[in-house]
């Protein structure tokens, strides 16, 4: 009878178990297709090292995510960012450009969900200094993501995405007028300064 019993019990154990697994695999599944996110929203400079950010203030940022949503909790995306930046005087121009496959991965609740995720790919800052200019790029970047959306329609969600960027040491160019009508360019080596993007989005589901 005790053999019979703790039996029943095992099954009972096994059946709730598999029960649970297959709702999990079916949830996880729920949400496979593409998706397209558009948003604009913030950019920031972030000092790292060497390079500061004493003159330059916030300015716009958008982006462009297409993806593949493979479950409910988890997706890749290649996230495709243009900022700028403000000079706190004089005329200059600052912009940072970001390609970066991005893997996010997602907890899917009642009507939202919450999302973090790494990036790693692209990166080019260029400024321009009245007749001087400066550009910076590299392939070996990264980013941290988080944020949060909520369904608006069946195939739609409108959220928030923060990215932290680490812009790591990259190849540049720094050119000035050298007095005679021409520009004399170097080498432009040194610190990068990070970035902190905060952008509101629209995402589509198909």
């Amino acid at each position: 009878m005790r053999n019979i019993v703790a039996l029943a019990a095992l099954v009972a154990v096994l059946g709730t178990t598999l029960d649970a697994q297959a709702q999990w695999y079916s949830r996880s599944r729920g949400r496979q297709g593409g998706e397209l996110a558009l948003g604009g929203g913030l950019n920031m400079c972030m000092e790292s090292g060497e390079a500061k950010c004493d003159r330059v203030d916030p300015s716009f940022a958008i982006l462009v995510s297409p993806g593949f949503r493979m479950s409910d909790i988890i997706g890749i995306y290649l996230d495709i960012t243009y900022g700028r930046l403000n000079p706190e005087e004089g005329d200059a121009n600052y912009s940072h450009f970001t390609a970066m496959p991005t893997l996010r991965f997602f907890s899917v609740l009642p009507g939202a969900e919450i999302f973090a995720g790494i990036g790693a790919g692209y990166a080019r800052k260029d400024a321009e200094f009245g007749d001087a200019e400066s550009s910076w790029e590299n392939f070996l970047n990264m980013k941290l993501n988080v944020g949060g959306a909520f369904k608006v329609a069946p195939t739609m969600d409108i959220g928030v995405n923060f990215d932290y960027i680490f812009n790591a040491d990259g190849k540049g160019e720094a050119c000035a007028p050298d007095g005679s009508g021409d520009k004399t360019c170097a080498d432009n080596k040194g610190d990068i300064e990070d970035a902190i993007q905060i952008i509101a989005f629209a995402k589509f589901h198909f």
